[in-house]
């Protein structure tokens, strides 16, 4: 079974979120800045979605977590819920 580990950070204008993707380019670390910007609940935890099978999230965030490289940031992607940056963490079979 596949499981992936990611964070996000939420956000209402893709204008916020290519500032939020500029600053982690700079190098400041992902669960910062979701802490200081997303507008999710998961803000807290730093973005963090914990671990998950495919098909759990979002279609759109799905599609990202299953192709994107362990430890790349992506986004901005449009979903029902807002615009996101998602930082793919782990995929890995258990």
């Amino acid at each position: 079974m596949l499981r992936i580990r990611a964070r996000h950070i939420q956000l209402s204008s893709p204008d916020v979120a290519n500032q939020v993707m500029q600053l982690w380019q700079a190098g400041e670390n992902f669960a910062d800045l979701a802490k200081r910007y997303s507008e999710c609940s998961t803000a807290v935890q730093g973005g963090s979605l914990g671990h998950f099978g495919p098909g759990q999230m979002s279609p759109e965030i799905d599609a990202v977590c299953m192709r994107g490289e362990p430890g790349g940031v992506y986004g901005p992607i449009q979903t029902a819920h807002g615009i996101h940056l998602v930082e793919v963490i782990e995929r890995a079979e258990v």
